[in-house]
C-alpha cells in the first residue's frame, strides 16, 4: 500500500557504494594484508582483474598508496588491496560491522539488510563487495558502522549498541538503570580505527576543495569529476 507509512532508517535497504569502501579498507588494514603507505599500481585509472572483470577509476592515477586509495575512492586499488583478503575475512569483516543483522534498535519491520552467504560467495563477490556492490544496508547500520570509525579514545573501533534513548556518550558500561550505553563488540584496533577516521577526514577535505574550485570557476584537475 503506498500510503502506508515506512520508516525508511531501518526498513529500505540500499547498495551503498563508495561510502562502503572505509570498512573495507580498514579490514584490509586491520588484517595486515596492506600497510599506509604501500603503493598499489591503479594503472591510470583503467585495469581488468584476472579474471577478465574491467575496473575504471574517476581519479586516474598511474599509482596510489593506500591512504590514497580512500581517499581518492579508487576502485582498482580498493580491489586489489581486498582481494588478499581470504573469502572469509572478507565476509566476516562485513558481518563484523553490523551489516546482514538487525541493530535490535526496537523499531517494528527493521530489516538485516543483504549480505551474500559464504557458500554463495565468489571472486566476482568479493571485487563487488570491495567498492560496495553486492551488499545491501540499511540507514541505520551504516551510522553504527561508521561510529566505530569516528570516535576516539576509549571508544574508537567499538561498534555501540543502538538505542532510542539519549545516553551518556563516554559510557562504556552495559545498558541498565543508569542509561548507559552497551558497546557490542570490538571490530577494529584503536589504531586502525584512528587511522581510517584519519584518512576519511582527509578524503572530506579533498572534496571540499574540489567543490570550492568548481564554485569559483576553477579548471581545477581534470581527472577529477564533482
Amino acid at each position: 500500500n503506498a500510503s502506508s507509512p515506512r520508516n525508511r532508517v531501518v526498513e529500505d535497504v540500499y547498495e551503498p557504494g563508495s561510502t562502503f569502501k572505509s570498512f573495507m579498507w580498514a579490514a584490509a588494514l586491520e588484517a595486515g594484508v596492506v600497510r599506509l603507505d604501500e603503493v598499489f599500481d591503479t594503472g591510470g585509472g583503467r585495469w581488468t582483474t584476472p579474471y577478465g572483470r574491467p575496473i575504471a577509476d574517476v581519479v586516474r592515477r598511474g599509482t596510489q598508496n593506500w591512504r590514497e586509495v580512500l581517499v581518492n575512492s579508487s576502485n582498482i586499488g580498493m580491489v586489489k588491496g581486498t582481494s588478499r583478503l581470504t573469502f572469509e575475512q572478507m565476509r566476516n569483516a562485513v558481518t563484523k560491522f553490523g551489516f546482514g543483522s538487525r541493530t535490535g534498535i526496537g523499531l517494528g519491520g527493521e530489516t538485516a539488510g543483504i549480505v551474500t552467504p559464504m557458500s554463495r560467495w565468489t571472486k566476482y563477490t568479493q571485487t563487488s563487495v570491495a567498492i560496495g556492490h553486492e551488499v545491501a544496508v540499511t540507514p541505520i547500520q551504516m551510522v553504527r558502522a561508521f561510529a566505530a570509525v569516528a570516535r576516539g579514545g576509549e571508544l574508537a573501533g567499538l561498534l555501540p549498541d543502538v538505542t532510542l534513548l539519549a545516553k551518556d556518550p563516554g559510557a562504556t558500561s552495559e545498558a541498565g538503570a543508569n542509561g548507559k550505553i552497551t558497546l557490542l563488540h570490538r571490530v577494529l584496533r584503536a589504531d586502525t580505527a584512528a587511522a581510517t577516521r584519519e584518512t576519511v577526514g582527509d578524503r572530506g577535505e579533498e572534496q571540499r576543495h574540489l567543490a570550492d574550485e568548481a564554485r569559483r570557476g576553477q579548471p581545477g584537475r581534470a581527472e577529477h569529476r564533482v
